[in-house]
């Protein structure tokens, strides 16, 4: 079969690999799609140690059940499943904390916790990525989806997770004034699941910009990369946020401006949260813990982490919810590229120096 093969910095290669056949508990799916996620973003420009060179990447996906392990029950084939990506024992004290993305077990063994970047079955093995025509994962990763849903919605499911918990993580109210620094996949779904507020949308991309525009919630987009831009935030919000969240990627130059902006413009006793961090040196993050005497709570909202509610279902299971209620999870994909198209290093790495310049949202269709 034909897959994407993560290499190192700037160094994915399209290859032919092995269809491996699912083990008692794992389901092979034929992959429909999957997003490029802004971590794969940040691990294609600069490498980063989570993602194993040889791997398949590809993390946010979804596919057709096309054979299930002897052990399996709850899906059949034929079933169009959306996958959580992380892997994890379930016995752990951390896994019954409900954290299963940071499992001490599989961490202590050095297995890793990713489909699609950095984890091993006991055997060694890869548990490879999505960005391939099929694909073979735990039983336990597949959530099904509702005929009502699309395999697009299906590959927008992890980020829209990721969202929902920041949303509950952030424990914005009704009313709050919200500034949004950075305005990448996470933000956007995060913004999506939150209840009736006031927020600003700072992010130098214009097509990201576009589309905080089109939210009904935002008073103001703006670019950091104009003069004044803080003075434009604080008239826009009536004052200092009550929440800042900061999507900080460090492939944007304007993005190293965003911690000492949210320790500025967070109101006292607001809260600062951090969403995505990707950083190749400091991340100034101290600016924030100085407002302390302030104060101020900062915490961390999501970045690969989506875990059991209070209700006792996953943000998976909520917001495949939102979606089967008809709440749109992918209208901010802005491209679907076709795997067959991409047939050589240097065509994935075009792809890749596209995002997030000219393209919001990629979605590689590998062909179920």
């Amino acid at each position: 079969m034909k897959a994407l093969v993560y290499l190192g910095a700037r160094a994915i290669e399209p290859r032919d690999i092995e269809v491996r056949s699912p083990g008692p508990d794992e389901v092979l799916l034929r992959v429909s799609g999957t997003g490029i996620c802004f971590s794969d973003k940040h691990g294609h420009d600069y490498g980063w140690k989570i993602y194993r060179p040889g791997m398949v990447f590809g993390h946010e996906g979804a596919g057709v059940v096309a054979q299930i392990g002897a052990e399996v029950d709850g899906l059949a084939a034929g079933d169009l499943v959306a996958v959580d990506p992380r892997v994890y024992c379930g016995t752990c004290r951390t896994c019954r904390r409900g954290f299963g993305w940071a499992c001490e077990t599989r961490a202590g063994a050095d297995l890793g916790s990713g489909i699609g970047t950095n984890a091993l079955r006991p055997d060694g093995s890869f548990l490879h990525g999505m960005a391939a025509e099929y694909c073979t994962v735990p039983s336990y990763a597949c959530y099904r989806l509702p005929p009502s849903l699309s395999w697009q919605t299906g590959a927008c499911i992890e980020t829209a997770a990721v969202g929902l918990h920041g949303a509950r993580q952030s424990n914005i109210r009704v009313g709050d004034h919200v500034l949004l620094l950075g305005f990448d996949d996470y933000a956007l779904q995060m913004l999506r699941m939150l209840p009736p507020i006031s927020s600003v949308v700072v992010d130098p991309i214009a097509v990201r910009r576009d589309q905080a525009s089109k939210f009904d919630s935002v008073r103001a987009v703006v670019d950091p990369g104009a003069a004044g831009w803080e003075s434009v935030v604080l008239e826009a919000l009536d004052g200092q946020a009550d929440v800042v969240v900061v999507s900080m990627e460090d492939y944007i130059p304007e993005a190293g401006q965003y911690p000492k902006a949210a320790a500025t413009l967070v109101a006292p006793g607001g809260t600062v949260g951090s969403l995505r961090f990707y950083t190749k040196g400091g991340h100034g993050l101290s600016q924030v813990y100085r407002r302390f005497l302030a104060g101020v709570d900062s915490r961390q909202l999501g970045s690969f982490q989506s875990d059991v509610t209070p209700s006792g279902r996953s943000d998976y299971d909520l917001a495949i919810e939102r979606a089967a209620d008809g709440l749109d999870l992918s209208s901010h994909v802005s491209s679907v590229v076709p795997l067959s198209e991409l047939r050589t290093e240097r065509d994935v790495t075009a792809l890749f120096e596209s995002l997030p310049g000219t393209e919001a949202k990629i979605l590689i269709e590998c062909g179920a």
